[in-house]
């Protein structure tokens, strides 16, 4: 549990049952996400420069994945245009 104190700008680790340990966490888990945040937020940490980097690469990814499926949205339209061209042929034979 993390707690965040209104009158602090800093989170006070209370308690886990989460360690690190030298066996990878299984993926999608709890522990997984927290490495992956744990290696940003090492960043933020360390340099006042880099909380800004961090948002703008956020919101770069976020459009990437964004424009990624848009295309994939596409490319299923199509397949399924030339689909059903194909089906109605089958069907009139």
């Amino acid at each position: 549990m993390v707690h965040l104190s209104r009158h602090s700008t800093y989170l006070a680790y209370m308690t886990s049952s989460y360690t690190p340990s030298t066996k990878a966490p299984e993926y999608g888990s709890v522990e997984y996400y927290s490495e992956q945040f744990s290696d940003v937020l090492a960043d933020v940490g360390d340099d006042d420069g880099a909380k800004t980097s961090v948002l703008a690469g956020l919101l770069d990814a976020l459009t990437s994945w964004i424009n990624y499926h848009d295309a994939a949205a596409c490319r299923y339209e199509d397949f399924a245009i030339e689909l059903n061209a194909i089906v109605k042929e089958l069907v009139n034979d």
